[in-house]
């Protein structure tokens, strides 16, 4: 039985023969394909291995650079981020409102500000801006004040009750004008109390050499003196008003003049040490005397008495105003007759109507309000302003500081 099927089984082998050897033959093909693929796969896993640094080197020289660059964003956005605005607003806000009455220029500091410039020989009113730098300094105040008032003109009164005189000083540059429209500096100038109110109209003093009234071209420079009245037992601010508004801050003069006081007391006291021989204090004591001579004043003017018209038109033409205007006696109109030199002033008024002109025609006749006071105490005649360009013409009329006829009010 064992013959038979090794003796069946060895065609079975013999038949089987081909595909043995065809599996062998494909097994063959398959080891040399996947011998074929494990070179390459070695090759390439070779070649991956070589090139593996310097990726490596490349993506961290890259990583560390995107970490440079977002550091230099980052101190870039900390350098450019935006300050609080309610801190900006705070450091701006001085400047920004310097000028105010919440905010006023201190006294001795310079500030700059619009102000128009008027061509009053156009045919159209066509005004255009300027910018003036303005700087208040030396402030006298109280019986030293109204003292130096007396200086400059016995007829100055003295300050209404609860007020006293302030004298100070005023420069004025004309920093932004035109080289051939001049510019007047014509201010209003009056104090406001600490409590809001401002000083009463009506009160005047004449100086020698009051700011104000001359022509300025571009880059002109004036100076001068202004008086006005302050409230005795209040603070108080000096206000300037033209085209524009500003205050002014007295503190500053006063802390310096506090400190003016505290010095000179040191000084008193230093040489109060020291002796002093009899000889020197006799000098001292003269030249004080001959401080405290009085001013001279016309004969019979002022003291109660009225005197004649001329002597008044005599007064008048050696005292400033006499510089600036023909002065004379009208025995018909029984008043002092004053004729300007400067045409400038029936410009005024014949654009007073237009409202930034008649402010300045306006004070004008404030100021002879004040002249009509005095004459009239003094030899009890009115004050008639005449046309400069025809002196037959009367633009105002005043007798005791009562306005009899103001032309402007018939335009």
């Amino acid at each position: 039985m064992s013959g038979k099927f090794i003796h069946n089984k060895a065609p079975l082998l013999m038949v089987m023969s081909p595909f043995i050897f065809a599996m062998a033959s494909c097994d063959a093909e398959e080891t040399q394909e996947d011998a074929d693929i494990v070179e390459e796969v070695s090759r390439v896993e070779e070649v991956a291995a070589e090139n593996e640094p310097e990726d490596t080197e490349e993506t961290e020289d890259n990583e560390e650079a995107i970490v440079e660059e977002e550091e230099e964003v980052s101190e870039e956005t900390e350098v450019e981020e935006p300050e609080n605005e309610t801190e900006k607003e705070l450091e701006e806000k001085p400047s920004a409102n310097l000028g105010q009455r919440t905010n006023p220029v201190p006294l001795g500091e310079s500030f700059q500000f619009a102000v128009q410039i008027v061509d009053y020989e156009a045919d159209d009113y066509n005004p255009q801006e300027g910018l003036i730098e303005v700087t208040l300094s030396n402030l006298v105040t109280g019986d030293d004040a109204y003292a130096f008032l007396l200086e400059e003109n016995p007829y100055n009164e003295e300050a209404p009750e609860g007020y006293e005189w302030i004298v100070f000083d005023i420069e004025a540059t004309l920093l932004e004008g035109d080289e051939n429209i001049p510019y007047m500096p014509m201010p209003m100038i009056s104090t406001v109390s600490e409590s809001g109110a401002e000083s009463p109209d009506g009160h005047y003093a004449t100086l020698n050499n009051e700011f104000g009234y001359i022509d300025l071209f571009d880059g002109g420079t004036t100076s001068g003196k202004q008086a006005v009245i302050a409230p005795v037992d209040e603070s108080y601010l000096i206000k300037w008003y033209e085209n524009s508004t500003v205050f002014f801050d007295i503190k500053a003069a006063e802390d310096s003049e506090k400190d003016e006081q505290e010095e000179k007391a040191e000084t008193e006291e230093a040489v109060a040490e020291e002796p002093v021989e009899d000889e020197v204090e006799e000098t001292e004591k003269e030249v004080i005397q001959d401080e405290m001579v009085p001013p001279e004043r016309i004969e019979g003017i002022g003291e109660g008495n009225t005197v004649e018209p001329e002597v008044i038109v005599e007064f008048l033409q050696n005292d400033e105003i006499g510089q600036t205007a023909d002065i004379h006696y009208d025995e018909d109109m029984m008043a002092v007759a004053v004729t300007p030199h400067d045409t400038a002033i029936a410009d005024a008024f014949v654009f007073s109507e237009m409202p930034e002109v008649k402010e300045e025609f306006d004070y004008m006749v404030e100021s002879f309000i004040y002249l009509s006071e005095v004459v009239y105490e003094a030899s009890e005649v009115g004050v008639i302003l005449l046309n400069p360009l025809d002196d037959e013409y009367i633009l105002l009329w005043l007798e005791d500081g009562v306005v009899l006829y103001n032309a402007a009010d018939d335009l």
